[in-house]
């Protein structure tokens, strides 16, 4: 009686597992067992790992040498054919998610690949065994970014989780010491120091090294195309923090503006959260919050006054910002945020960084 539970393994055996464990309880190695065919080491190599179809000629042969049937062996190569075409569609569709053009781009996968080897590549890059380990792995991470818009969901859900996982990535290249929040706190006068440092290539190790030493790896990745984050703050455990920053904002007020955001996030809210920053979002409770911290950072609230009524020049956005020690570009955002000037108002002042990407 067939019994047909409706199992579907998530791997295809070639008839050559089979014929490989016969030759190994005969002790034939593939070069006698390829005299006994007739064919080169390379033919039988190739039927061996499923590249060529099984014959009426080469399941003959196999009855004769190792001794299951004919109908054994055509059966045999049959199933695995079936289940690899149905797993090889259930590839290339994952594969069709993920933005492999930007992945192979930036060498987050390996340029020049076969379509064959693009799947194990990108299993690989998710430190991952199979589509299912990735559905389970991440179908929770993202609804912990409390994502508002839900319509575009779909849309953005393998990008972004290909985009965190480079900073996963990233992070692993920095050493860090166990998370220490008051440390932080500590050196945030320091980092907004750095605010006045003109060139990435300067100021982006010494902002990584200030917070390594209190458990926090800063990491920069261009976006993916679909992935719409300008910023991530999450715990990968209890003594390591990432902030994770694209590219998408240039100007040096919009940089330093999501980073302190980001430290505001580690500082305020809960562990065990991922906090995105998107685009496409609607402010939430958790992200005025940020806001504030960042604003307040930046710019003290002491000196929130004397912002309110600055008069509106050049000299004077230079002097205050002096007096606050923070870059003038910092101090054209926050006037263009608060209304006091036009978004294209002094933009001159803000510096624009280059990105390697």
């Amino acid at each position: 009686m067939h019994n047909d539970n409706g199992f579907q393994p998530n791997w295809a055996s070639a008839p050559g597992d089979t014929i490989n464990d016969i030759l190994s309880k005969k002790n034939v190695n593939l070069n006698d067992f390829a005299s006994q065919l007739g064919q080169s080491i390379s033919s039988t190599q190739a039927l061996l790992e499923g590249r060529v179809a099984m014959t009426m000629t080469t399941a003959r042969q196999l009855e004769d040498i190792l001794g299951p049937s004919v109908e054994f062996w055509m059966s045999r190569d049959d199933k695995f054919r079936k289940n690899a075409y149905r797993i090889s569609g259930a590839d290339q569709q994952w594969l069709s998610r993920l933005p492999l053009r930007d992945m192979i781009k930036w060498e987050w996968i390996p340029q020049n690949l076969l379509p064959s080897e693009e799947f194990s590549s990108c299993l690989s890059f998710f430190d991952i065994s199979s589509i299912e380990e990735w559905d389970k792995k991440y179908s929770t991470i993202l609804t912990k970014a409390a994502f508002k818009t839900s319509n575009t969901y779909d849309s953005i859900f393998a990008p972004t989780v290909t985009w965190l996982r480079q900073g996963e990535i990233l992070s692993n290249d920095l050493k860090c010491d166990k998370w220490d929040s008051d440390g932080l706190i500590a050196a945030l006068p320091h980092m907004k120091a750095l605010t006045r440092d003109k060139e990435p290539s300067s100021f982006i190790p010494k902002l990584q090294s200030l917070c390594a030493d209190n458990g926090v790896a800063v990491v920069i990745a261009p976006t993916p195309t679909g992935c719409h984050a300008s910023g991530a703050t999450r715990f990968l455990n209890t003594k390591k923090a990432i902030i994770q920053l694209s590219m998408r904002y240039r100007s040096d007020d919009h940089f330093w503006f999501a980073f302190f955001h980001e430290i505001g996030h580690l500082l305020s809210h809960v562990q065990g959260n991922i906090h995105l920053r998107n685009s496409d979002e609607i402010e939430d409770i958790f992200e005025a919050e940020a806001n504030v911290f960042a604003e307040n950072v930046l710019i003290p609230e002491e000196y929130r006054n004397q912002l309110s009524r600055m008069r509106k020049n050049k000299y004077d956005i230079v002097r205050f910002a002096q007096r606050v020690k923070v870059s003038p570009g910092i101090v054209v955002g926050q006037l263009q945020h608060s209304g006091r000037i036009r978004y294209k108002d002094f933009n001159s002042l803000k510096r624009r960084y280059r990105w390697l990407d």
